[in-house]
């Protein structure tokens, strides 16, 4: 069995900051990029440094404060780009140039206005330039699976012998297949002498136009390629980049396919640092989003259900704890079987119904299950408060506001609730930002310590139709929780999702015996302000 060390260059920060509405300050690029550093990427491409004098000082901010990774900016083939990208990494302490110019037909013709010769004359001449500035000089080739193959090698070959020490294999467009491109990894290694002896790597970057991105990652690294260009999350330009966490988990868990393959990646910190990304930048991923995607290790298919709880790998072959995520979510909606139900019955109030009890409850939650998409924690506990088994603590939202106020220039929000059958008014939060004075609101009204890791939301529907989502993760009583509603307001939809998760709490606390916050320990009223 062979064994190859892939290189991992992240290029989050130049690639992935070029996606559209994306716009990274100094500060969230240099703790996204030692977020990187401790997951063991090997090169950390900063950015473009010619691009912009911000785009210059954070690289060069980067370089000084990065110690493991090497730290890579990005220039075309000009001597004003190769100078300050040489610049911007000289206090790194590996230092990488990557330069790039496009070779296909309808990027010379058109964008190039330049022949073949012309190409390859302006790559040389760029990359002999670089090493008198840089000794680890990579070049790419723009559009690479859309270049004359043999021209492609002609163009490697020459780069190569001009001092580039790794060749990019560039699919600008995500215009290739797997098939091809790992038949064109295989040609380039076969036929550009410094790559076929090892004198230089070949790496592969992957675009997801096609949503192929990953596989014909995978498919360069299956047919030679040593080093893989990817970005937290797949951003990037149009449908973005190759996912480094995706990449990370296909390599842990098809063994069986990659056991030759090795990375120095520490999965553990990657679902960290992506959450870290979407919090900086507002990301919110698609919902079936492989690891980071809210409903990844989640489960509300009653027949799904029943099989977890035999036997997790039956539905599940990833372990989210592996790549420093939470536990798996067991979801209730109209899918869900008495199983599923019977396991947060018993998460929350510790005991099992009766057998004629739970009839009764799983009636009960089947009409409740009509009714709601999901069926959250607060509803569950309504059901069994109702069939006489459960009489702790239950919230409910009776009105939220959230207005800005003229003289101080701040948002001040107001919760109403009701706890049990005690209306409560007036807790009042103040901030410049609306959505914190809300949190504020909310920690006073039930104050259960619950520490808010992420939350979004968004409105959907027409016109005539209009709802509002809101998802909040949280900490709350040892556990990370999810909890998820609808309304046609968003504050109103947030604070539905915070009391879901507050009634949680206050379920597992009377469990548990745990004291409950003091503004409830009397027959069950809050005081407000």
């Amino acid at each position: 069995m062979r064994f190859m060390k892939i290189t991992i260059l992240d290029t989050t920060l130049r690639d992935g900051e070029q996606s559209p509405g994306m716009a990274l300050a100094l500060e969230d690029k240099l703790s996204i990029a030692l977020m990187l550093e401790a997951a063991g990427v090997d090169i950390i491409e900063a950015g473009f440094p010619a691009a912009s004098e911000s785009d210059f000082e954070a690289v060069k901010i980067i370089a000084g404060a990065v110690k493991n990774s090497a730290v890579c900016a990005f220039a075309r083939v000009l001597e004003k780009d190769i100078e300050k990208a040489a610049g911007a990494v000289k206090q790194a302490v590996k230092k990488h140039i990557h330069l790039s110019i496009a070779t296909s037909p309808i990027h010379r013709q058109n964008k190039l206005k330049m022949s073949r010769e012309e190409v390859i004359k302006k790559a040389v001449d760029a990359v002999l330039f670089a090493k008198t500035m840089c000794d680890t000089v990579e070049i790419g080739a723009e559009d690479a699976t859309r270049t004359e193959p043999e021209f492609l090698c002609d163009f490697f070959s020459a780069v190569t012998e001009a001092g580039a020490v790794t060749i990019n294999i560039a699919d600008t467009a995500g215009y290739a297949l797997p098939g091809t491109f790992a038949g064109l990894t295989a040609y380039i290694l076969k036929n550009v002498p410094k790559a076929a002896s090892g004198e230089a790597v070949i790496s592969v970057h992957c675009h997801n136009d096609l949503g192929l991105a990953l596989i014909n990652t995978l498919a360069g690294i299956s047919a030679g390629a040593a080093q893989a260009e990817v970005t937290l999350m797949g951003i990037g330009e149009r449908a973005g980049n190759a996912a480094l966490e995706e990449m990370a988990a296909v390599l842990k868990v098809r063994k069986d396919v990659f056991s030759g393959f090795q990375t120095g990646i520490n999965n553990k910190i990657l679902i960290p640092a992506c959450e870290m990304l979407s919090s900086i930048e507002g990301i919110v991923p698609g919902i079936t989003k492989p690891l980071f995607g809210r409903n990844s290790f989640s489960h509300s298919s009653g027949m799904h259900q029943d099989g977890m709880l035999k036997n997790k790998q039956a539905y599940e072959i990833i372990n989210p704890a592996d790549f420093g995520g939470g536990e798996t979510e067991i979801l209730l909606s109209r899918h869900s079987g008495r199983k599923g139900v019977s396991l947060i019955i018993e998460e929350l109030i510790g005991i099992l119904p009766m057998q004629g009890d739970m009839a009764k409850v799983m009636a009960a939650f089947e009409a409740a299950s009509k009714r709601e998409k999901t069926v959250s924690f607060t509803e569950l506990l309504y059901i069994l408060r109702d069939k006489g088994l459960y009489d702790g603590v239950l919230y409910s939202i009776l009105k939220v506001s959230v207005e800005k106020s003229r003289k101080k220039g701040r948002f001040s929000a107001r919760v109403d609730l009701k706890v049990n059958e005690a209306n409560c008014h007036g807790f009042i939060g103040e901030d410049d930002n609306p959505f914190k004075a809300l949190f504020m609101a909310l920690d006073s009204a039930m104050p259960w310590g619950i520490v808010i890791k992420n939350y979004s939301y968004g409105m959907f529907g027409s016109e005539d139709k209009l709802s509002a989502s809101a998802v909040i993760k949280a900490k709350a009583v040892g556990k990370t929780v999810r909890a998820e509603s609808y309304n046609c307001d968003i504050y109103r939809a947030i604070a539905g999702a915070y009391a879901d998760i507050a009634n949680y709490s206050a379920a597992i606390s009377k469990k548990y015996s745990y004291d409950v916050p003091e503004n409830i320990k009397e027959e069950g009223i809050v005081y407000g302000i």
